[in-house]
């Protein structure tokens, strides 16, 4: 139960927009609780906000170390490493963030999605999910060109 009581809490700090709060709470209770996925998505979509894309990232592959489909983690990851420059890896997160966003956008949402989203644990809303999904095919044409030209 205490468990519960401090996603709801990160869950309210992350909906006032406060990114240095949720950090601050997250990492305290990631001490305590070092497997919660749940308070690593919060995370790194705080330190995201923040623009601390190296712990945004690091907080995004461990997501992705219990759960290679994540979709929020794989938009993390690439994004952050489009952020850091490092496009050659940001590509190959782009490209399974599409697949699986993809994939997802055209399945039904199980009750525990519809509870999870209410929660604000994805931003992966319809509307949020077709704006990075238009970024990242546009990502995918720019990074496709890009290494033509470095040939």
């Amino acid at each position: 139960m205490k468990n519960f009581i401090s996603l709801w809490r990160v869950a309210r700090l992350a909906g006032s927009g406060d990114s240095q709060k949720v950090i601050a709470v997250c990492e305290g209770e990631l001490a305590r609780n070092p497997d919660d996925v749940v308070l690593k998505k919060y995370l790194s979509l705080a330190y995201e906000a923040n623009g601390d894309y190296s712990k945004a990232l690091q907080q995004a592959v461990a997501i992705l170390a219990c759960d290679r489909n994540d979709e929020l983690a794989l938009r993390i990851a690439g994004g952050s490493l489009a952020k850091l420059e490092r496009h050659d890896e940001a590509a190959e997160y782009v490209a399974s963030y599409l697949r699986v966003a993809e994939k997802q956008a055209n399945q039904s949402k199980s009750l525990w999605d519809r509870f999870r989203d209410g929660l604000k644990v994805s931003d992966e809303s319809k509307e949020v999910r077709s704006k990075w999904i238009a970024w990242a095919r546009d990502y995918q044409q720019w990074s496709g060109n890009r290494r033509i030209a470095t040939r």
